[in-house]
């Protein structure tokens, strides 16, 4: 027999590894499966960017990636198809740092990622980083990574960079005769008036070239050949000028150098550069433009021009040969504002103007929507967060706080044409508004509670502290809380939607952490309650309870929490404002071993008919005995059912009266008095306990009866 059991238990067990074994083997067969489904994605997807077909390129891509996350090559051809399509470098930035930092690489290597990833870093402002990642092993070399050093120098812009930049393009244009990108780069960072020996020598030689660069980029002629002739001197810039005229290249820079070497009048010079600002111009090309108006009669015309303007100026603010700022205009003031600090495609603020003057605008980096009134003065600031839903609103204080990310005042350059023309200067970062500058000037702010769906809270304050909270749901209040020096004092709550406030909450605040009022869970949610999130930390705790069922302005419940778990749970029956019952549980420390000392209870409650005051005590949740102010009762449990007798016991009968008579009335802390043949029974319900003590005189007093 025992052979027997030994055989069935080594089946069973076999059966549980192959068991195991099957799930381990079905788990890795779905999984290789996923990964040649995956890897077919990226052979089509190669296939289709290969093709510059980039939509499909993008279609295969994110198939694969569902089927496996953990290749490389898909984070990759997802991120330049992306590139290519025109999505805004914070949208691909995400993915090819993925595809360098996450996975491994099938097909590609990682190099190709590098040069992506690096091009990004050089036109989001993090061109510093670029020579390290450029240059680590393997070392880069290749016309994209010459190109994007190049540019990195120009970008820091110090002494040192900008020799090295001007070597780079010096060395690179020999390597790469044919590549346009290097002479516009050099063309676009250095200036036309620059005669430093260096830059007039590589100027001259990509002038030279310019008809061959022409013929090996036809699409890029125009701003190249239109930059070249900017550097040109004599007749060979207007011969240059005249060539890209008679070709039918327009470019708004033709204007001004036209104008300068004769081939334009003032009044052709301003039509032919009006032509692109009615649409989009770069405010540099204006500036550089504007002060060669000198006839009365052309100043007139861009008087007339700038105070009704209507097209888009845009401005590469810090120099890094990147458009940033764009303002679009109506009736010749700023209509729309935009900014993009880091050029990563995600405004950093926009802002809407009326007539030039900004009412609201959206700090996009920290999802704050801002509203003025009167400007430059702050009225409203709302936080918002996933579906634009609002996370935290302000109502600030008119004139309290004077914040704005632009100056707009009229453009000096302007006032030569007559018109008072105002274009904005993007405020320092030490001017970004703060959490701390909103709470100091608002008088409320309002957020979303988790305490019950759908309610918010609205703190009303005053000089930076909160002097009142009031609570909704669907635009009805249901709760008030009061503040003291910023600190929550009470809280009054509608808990069954009635409309009236029945419940008074009284908070303390434990400083030092040492009192034991409360469980973590408990702190979560007195925060919870009174500003609408969970916290932990805080100190905060409710200390007391009171509730006034019948609306009678009396509380008919008290409950008073005490240090190490202790309290105190009152109940006023009879409604004059004195307690008739008490439970009191004791604070319950820790002993010098570490241990719980016992845990003491009483129920206190007022005896008919002499009034006078019984309390019954309890040790570890027993009956022990109970004191009267005139004797010393005694207490047991009836023979039959759970309910305790105070003093001479009762029948069985009696205690069945008794617990019928209580379980018609609900709640806690209950007293009646139960007839009983020719007894009555004084009956009292506290938390899990029934207690019951025989009246014999006559005639019976009411349980109201004074004491």
């Amino acid at each position: 027999m025992d052979k027997i059991f030994q055989r069935m238990a080594l089946v069973a067990l076999l059966f549980l590894a192959s068991s195991d074994l099957f799930a381990q083997n079905s788990a890795s067969s779905a999984a290789l499966a996923n990964r040649r489904t995956a890897l077919h994605c990226l052979s089509l997807a190669k296939d289709c960017a290969a093709a510059k077909n980039w939509e499909g390129a993008i279609s295969q891509a994110t198939l694969g990636l569902a089927y496996d996350g953990r290749i490389s090559d898909l984070w990759y051809v997802l991120a330049i198809a992306r590139h290519q399509t025109g999505s805004i470098n914070a949208q691909v930035l995400p993915l090819v740092q993925t595809a360098l930092t996450e996975g491994e690489w099938v097909d590609y290597n990682r190099d190709s990622a590098r040069i992506l990833y690096a091009d990004i870093l050089c036109d989001t402002g993090l061109f510093a980083q670029v020579p390290a990642l450029l240059d680590a092993a393997p070392f880069l070399f290749s016309s994209d990574a010459e190109y994007i050093r190049a540019k990195a120098f120009y970008r820091m812009k110090t002494p040192l960079m900008l020799s090295r930049a001007r070597n780079k393009i010096d060395s690179t244009r020999r390597i790469y005769p044919d590549d346009t990108r290097f002479p516009l780069l050099f063309f676009k960072n250095e200036s036309p008036d620059d005669e430093d020996p260096e830059v007039r020598h590589l100027a001259d030689l990509f002038i030279a070239r310019i008809s061959q660069y022409a013929a090996a980029a036809p699409d890029k002629d125009t701003e190249l050949e239109l930059y070249a002739a900017l550097f040109a001197r004599g007749e060979t810039q207007v011969r240059m000028l005249k060539s890209f005229h008679a070709r039918g290249l327009r470019h708004p820079r033709y204007a001004a150098a036209a104008l300068r070497a004769g081939l334009l009048t003032q009044q052709q010079a301003f039509d032919y550069i009006t032509a692109f600002s009615d649409y989009e111009i770069d405010y540099k090309v204006l500036v550089d433009f504007i002060p060669l108006i000198t006839e009365e009669a052309v100043l007139k015309n861009a008087e007339v021009y700038f105070t009704s303007f209507a097209g888009t100026i845009v401005r590469d603010t810090d120099g890094d040969g990147l458009v940033n700022l764009r303002v679009r205009y109506s009736r010749g003031r700023p209509e729309h504002i935009s900014y993009d600090k880091n050029q990563d495609g995600v405004p950093a603020w926009e802002l809407s103007c009326d007539f030039g003057v900004p009412v609201s605008g959206v700090i996009t980096e920290r999802g704050l929507e801002v509203s003025w009134s009167p400007y430059p003065s702050l009225q409203g600031a709302v936080f918002r967060g996933e579906n634009n839903q609002p996370l935290l609103s302000f109502t600030l204080v008119e004139e309290s706080l004077l914040w704005t990310p632009v100056r707009i005042a009229p453009d000096p350059v302007f006032l030569g044409t007559g018109s008072h023309f105002f274009f904005p200067e993007v405020n320092p970062v030490d001017q970004e508004i703060s959490d701390e500058m909103l709470v100091a000037a608002c008088s409320s702010y309002e957020m979303p509670s988790r305490e019950r769906s759908g309610a918010t809270v609205r703190f009303m304050m005053l000089e930076g502290k909160v002097q009142v909270a009031n609570y909704f749901v669907d635009g009805r209040m249901y709760a008030q809380t009061e503040f003291k020096q910023g600190f929550p004092d009470h809280r009054m709550v509608d808990a069954d939607d009635d409309g009236i406030f029945e419940t008074t909450e009284f908070y303390g605040f434990d400083y030092q952490n040492t009192m034991a009022v409360h469980t973590l869970e408990d702190e979560r949610s007195v925060m919870t309650n009174l500003f609408g999130l969970p916290s932990e930390g805080s100190g905060f705790y409710v200390r007391l309870i009171q509730i006034d069922r019948d609306r009678d302005t009396v509380p008919d419940f008290t409950e008073e929490y005490l240090p190490q778990n202790g309290k105190i749970t009152s109940w006023d029956v009879s409604g004059d404002g004195r307690w008739d019952i008490r439970f009191v549980r004791h604070p319950q420390p820790l002993a010098s071993d570490g241990s719980r000392v016992p845990l003491v209870e009483e129920v206190q409650f007022y005896q008919t008919p002499q009034g006078s005051l019984v309390t019954v005590i309890m040790i570890d949740g027993i009956p022990v005995r109970v004191e009267s102010e005139s004797e010393v009762l005694s207490v047991q449990e009836d023979s039959v059912y759970h309910m305790f007798w105070i003093g001479r016991p009762g029948t069985s009968e009696q205690a069945a009266a008794v617990l019928e008579a209580l379980g018609r009335q609900p709640g806690q802390g209950v007293r009646t008095v139960v007839g009983t043949g020719s007894a009555r029974v004084l009956a009292i319900r506290v938390g899990n306990f029934t207690y019951g003590k025989l009246i014999f005189e006559e005639p019976e007093r009411n349980e109201t009866s004074e004491h």
